[in-house]
């Protein structure tokens, strides 16, 4: 399964290209502490690590913004009540300067600085998913001051890390690359249109007609999954979306000039060629569920697919348990993915494919 924080799918693309010489990260993988270099998360005292409020059982070191962040996203986007001290928690996360590290086990001092070696501190994908639940998540979302004022400070720290070319990095010291700047660009698109269409000058550099538009991750010709899907999400918007209003486009033809709207080529082929699932890059023959389902998010809006919807979402439902399942439980960010899906594809979250999305994703919070 692929791992669902971005930011550690980064440097499994990165593996695989031969650009980041590191540990193959799974799910499971030994990767650096999020936390102090100098202390692992399991060095700090209980007090310290607070984790009220936080989704999901597993060990939040490599993806606790980001799942808390979809998590929210996802009850927002459906009309579920999202738990006050969720909300909390992602608040107590930020770091002073604005921006979100994956995790901070002890949120009482500052934050440690990037580390592009040991892949630590603050990142532009902690940072990006969390500004959009924080702005994105709805008047009636506990909080609504507290969450305009971070997630203003947010997107102000990721605009101030966009690279001179128009893309970001994931960490400092490492180089821009396509997920990052694609979520980045998701998350600036209604506050900067300058950034934003930096950002798609970047990624339409990085996009290749010769593989119907497919996104590459940073260089090379391997088209990859979720660079595509991200790219395409941010040519329309921040997350979460609303169900399609009007007529649906279509997807816009890929050519040599094409914008990076047509990067929706390559996954609407995907969608309905591999019966609404889309390969994993690293083994053809199992299914990437979350490139999938950020790609049927995709397809639910303006430029998208419906054939190709269609086929994610029915695909989506008949496995929502081989996407969501993992050893220690349910996986939050995957849960509140699904709902987004399910949100902007007209589907009921409580009987998505016979299950209870909302039930699934509250029971998983601590408390």
């Amino acid at each position: 399964m692929i791992p669902f924080r971005a930011g550690v799918a980064l440097v499994a693309s990165a593996l695989a290209l031969g650009l980041v010489a590191a540990a193959t990260p799974t799910a499971s993988a030994s990767l650096p502490s999020i936390a102090d270099p100098a202390q692992s998360p399991r060095q700090v005292t209980a007090a310290k690590a607070d984790t009220r409020g936080l989704f999901g059982a597993t060990d939040p070191t490599y993806d606790g913004v980001y799942r808390q962040s979809a998590a929210i996203l996802g009850l927002a986007a459906v009309g579920a009540q999202v738990p006050p001290s969720a909300v909390a928690w992602l608040l107590r996360q930020q770091c002073s300067d604005g921006s979100f590290a994956a995790y901070r086990a002890d949120t009482a001092g500052p934050c440690p600085p990037s580390d592009a070696t040991t892949f630590t501190g603050p990142d532009s994908n902690s940072t990006a998913i969390a500004a959009m639940a924080l702005l994105r998540a709805g008047d009636d979302v506990p909080r609504r001051a507290d969450r305009l004022r971070a997630g203003a400070a947010a997107l102000r720290w990721l605009k101030n890390q966009q690279g001179t070319g128009g893309g970001w990095v994931w960490i400092r010291g490492l180089a821009a690359d396509s997920v990052s700047t694609a979520m980045a660009a998701a998350a600036v698109a209604k506050t900067s249109r300058a950034s934003h269409d930096r950002a798609m000058q970047w990624l339409r550099r990085h996009m290749n007609a010769a593989q119907q538009c497919a996104l590459r991750f940073q260089g090379g010709t391997l088209a990859d999954p979720l660079s595509t899907a991200w790219a395409f999400i941010s040519t329309q918007g921040p997350l979460p979306y609303q169900p399609l209003t009007g007529e649906r486009k279509g997807v816009r033809r890929c050519t040599g000039s094409a914008p990076v709207t047509a990067s929706a080529t390559w996954l609407a082929d995907q969608l309905i060629s591999g019966g609404g699932q889309i390969p994993s890059t690293f083994d053809p023959d199992a299914t990437d569920w979350n490139s999938t389902a950020l790609a049927t998010l995709g397809m639910t809006q303006k430029r998208g697919s419906g054939p190709a919807m269609r086929a994610g979402l029915r695909a989506l439902q008949r496995n929502v348990d081989a996407y969501v399942d993992t050893p220690a439980g349910d996986s939050a960010a995957a849960l509140g993915t699904l709902l987004m899906v399910a949100h902007a594809g007209r589907i009921a979250p409580r009987d998505f494919g016979g299950h209870d999305l909302v039930a699934r994703l509250l029971v998983t919070m601590r408390r």
